[in-house]
């Protein structure tokens, strides 16, 4: 037969988004892996040059309706190929709806706020009088909002594909139902919020939209009081960072003490937004970022021996205990059971302990009192006693010295032979932060003096208080200026709130900063968190234990080297950060250790 008599083999057409993609390998029986070639580009160029691009790729799953969604949020896209992609996955959508009329129809995803993104901002303008409504005759969203509330559900699962699938109802909320129902819960205003509260600053990158995060919010010693304020994304650099700050603090009407931070970056901006402000506030690092950092830095250190105890042929580590990236603790865990004999699993073992401190404090609210003994410990061993001195300068290190001086389940300190430590110095910080709380200094000088000789209210038996708030809120009526100072000294919350728990994808994040995977809206983000905020506002929420099949469980060595080489970026970028906003510090860890070291430290 000639070539002309030949007929050209007939079958579905290639959708028209696969000329924007590379095809890679087989995903599985069904689909490739797919890469996009504009941030393909972006990366070559950044490896090249000194030009900006992604670290990384994320592998696609090769289906138009996936690969459509990545163009329409691609930052590396152009304009017109953007604008494009956004009307095909329109069209695409009406297909699909008129397909499932007859029988079901199709709920509005979170794409549709994307189509609509110019519209949907001059919407938001002209939205102030008139909020969208519950429809009644949406009975299944009802009861679908009333299952997660009622069970403590994530409501993340409502942009989970594969847990729509199994759902029975015909039809899920829309992110403008989503808005009603959390208007519907009569939000409460933040002018109307009594108390002290602390500003909890959460910054992550994701790789799914090239987009650098910024999340506010305010939280109190108790972990059911917190109200999230904005989710914006602006650019990863300090000026950017500092002027949306500024905004946030001159718009907040509750009495802040403080600003907690998950960054390097964030704090140093959060600090020039204070100063900018001239505001009374302290401000420090968040102390799982701490511990954060310091694992990184053993990890890196010692990475070959971990990669052998984790992945080589002979590792003793059972399936169980495979390293995810939700948490660092659980590559400690791993190391530990593998029972290594080598000085690693002496700082694992330190490391473990931390961690096991930090997660006690669901049931006991985290003071600075407790960073102090964390940092002082650590900072004994050589493994990571650099990092910890780094990290102690950048501390605001009075606060942290009264902290420990005044805390009540503990012997006030000694006469030291440090300046930094003798009682004179600790009056004089008490009194600085008394002239700006505008508290009287003559009655906390007495009150002081009745600290140190252990008088009544003061005397042996509240050594016995395991709660410090508590004590000083039992001690109000008899030493009034001392519990507004120790109100205040320990109301500061040293750790930003665990959004992982309510934004899907960002509990990718707790190994490597730069793997976070959030790909919903920054329009709906920000009513998705406090929705289930105000849902589980007195509910702590649970902690996630992820199966075997989770996706941020690390299996192989391949993908382990892949994160080690992130994490040497990542601690580099951090550095930087860290030597730009520390301090020489009044008095060393080794000094505080030697002059307390009866007091637990």
């Amino acid at each position: 037969m000639s070539a002309a008599g030949r007929k050209t083999k007939a079958g579905r057409p290639s959708h028209a988004v696969w000329a924007h993609f590379i095809r890679g390998g087989k995903r599985n029986r069904f689909h490739h892996h797919v890469y996009c070639r504009y941030c393909s580009q972006a990366q070559a160029q950044a490896l090249t040059s000194d030009a900006a691009g992604p670290q990384s790729i994320e592998a696609l799953r090769g289906v138009p309706e996936t690969m459509l969604r990545h163009l329409s949020t691609c930052v590396y896209c152009p304009a017109n190929v953007r604008l494009e992609m956004k009307l095909m996955m329109a069209q695409h959508r009406t297909m699909q709806q008129r397909k499932s009329r007859s029988t079901t129809s199709n709920p509005p995803l979170l794409d549709d706020l994307l189509l609509l993104e110019e519209s949907d901002k001059a919407t938001n303008q002209d939205s102030n009088h008139s909020r969208p409504g519950i429809d009644d005759s949406a009975p299944d969203s009802l009861s679908f909002a009333q299952i997660t509330w009622g069970a403590n559900v994530p409501y993340s699962c409502l942009w989970d594909e594969n847990v729509r699938m199994l759902l029975p109802f015909k039809s899920l909320p829309s992110p403008d139902t989503v808005y009603s129902l959390t208007c519907s819960q009569n939000l409460q205003e933040m002018d109307e919020m009594s108390g002290l509260w602390t500003l909890s600053v959460n910054t992550w990158t994701s790789v799914s939209t090239r987009e650098f995060f910024i999340a506010c919010s305010i939280i109190q010693p108790s972990s059911s009081s917190s109200q999230t304020i904005s989710i914006t994304s602006v650019d990863k650099k300090v000026h950017a960072v500092t002027a949306h700050l500024i905004e946030v603090l001159a718009s907040i009407k509750v009495q802040l003490v403080g600003v907690v931070c998950d960054s390097a970056m964030s704090l140093e901006s959060a600090r020039a937004a204070i100063t900018s402000l001239e505001l009374s506030l302290t401000s420090s690092l968040c102390i799982r970022y701490m511990l954060r950092l310091i694992a990184a830095r053993v990890f890196l250190k010692y990475k070959d021996i971990v990669r052998d105890v984790l992945f080589s042929p002979l590792a003793t580590v059972s399936d169980k205990t495979m390293p995810s990236l939700a948490s660092w603790s659980t590559w400690i865990a791993c190391v530990l059971r593998s029972k290594v004999v080598h000085p690693i699993a002496d700082v694992c073992a330190a490391l473990q302990d931390a961690y096991a401190a930090l997660d006690n404090s669901d049931h006991t609210p985290l003071t600075t009192f407790d960073v102090v003994l964390l940092l002082a410990k650590l900072s004994s061993l050589d493994e990571t006693s650099e990092m910890v001195d780094t990290l102690w300068a950048t501390c605001d290190i009075p606060w942290m010295l009264l902290s420990k001086a005044l805390y009540i389940s503990s012997s006030p300190p000694k006469t030291s032979q440090v300046p930094a430590l003798q009682w004179i110095s600790l009056a004089s910080y008490a009194h600085t932060f008394a002239r700006q709380w505008q508290l009287n200094e003559t009655q906390l000088t007495n009150d002081l003096v009745a600290f140190k000789e252990q008088k009544f209210p003061f005397d042996m038996v509240a050594g016995y208080a395991n709660n410090v708030q508590a004590f000083y809120s039992f001690v109000s009526d008899s030493t009034p200026t001392f519990h507004s100072f120790c109100a205040r000294l320990y109301g500061y919350v040293p750790q930003t709130i665990g959004l992982e728990a309510y934004i899907p994808g960002l509990n990718m994040a707790g190994l490597n900063p730069l793997m976070a995977r959030t790909d919903i809206p920054v329009e709906s983000m920000l009513t998705l968190v406090r929705f289930q905020l105000q849902q589980g506002r007195h509910v702590t929420p649970k902690r996630t234990y992820f199966p075997l099949d989770d996706p941020t469980t690390v299996w192989d060595a391949d993908e382990w080297d892949s994160i080690t080489e992130d994490l040497e970026i990542f601690i580099k970028d951090e550095m930087e950060h860290l030597h730009a906003i520390q301090q020489a510090p009044i008095v060393s860890l080794v000094e505080l250790r030697e002059c307390w070291r009866t007091n637990a430290c």
